[in-house]
């Protein structure tokens, strides 16, 4: 049985979320970890194209998602490609 000590402390830690996606010039670059949030712009990225958002991951899952973006089949590699050209084409277009 957990103690309120230990319910206390696992509630007051903070998540880790990694961005597994490819990197996005002057947001984030692929294999950021972040521990008090995610930025503002990479999230509005995250709305705007929902491929980059599924792409932040808890540190637990991050092992497993690398190894799924290794399957050319697989939905995170799928998903990978489509924030890449979803990257390109504002790069190209907005100069991000």
């Amino acid at each position: 049985m957990l103690k309120k000590e230990d319910v206390m402390k696992k509630a007051g830690q903070k998540t880790t979320i990694i961005y597994c996606g490819p990197s996005i010039p002057f947001v984030a670059k692929e294999g950021t970890a972040f521990q008090d949030g995610v930025p503002f712009r990479l999230t509005e990225l995250g709305k705007q194209c929902p491929a980059i958002g599924v792409l932040l991951v808890k540190i637990d899952d991050y092992a497993e998602t690398r190894k799924m973006l290794r399957k050319k089949s697989s939905a995170e590699s799928i998903l990978y490609e489509k924030a890449k050209e979803y990257i390109q084409k504002g790069v190209k277009e907005y100069g991000l």
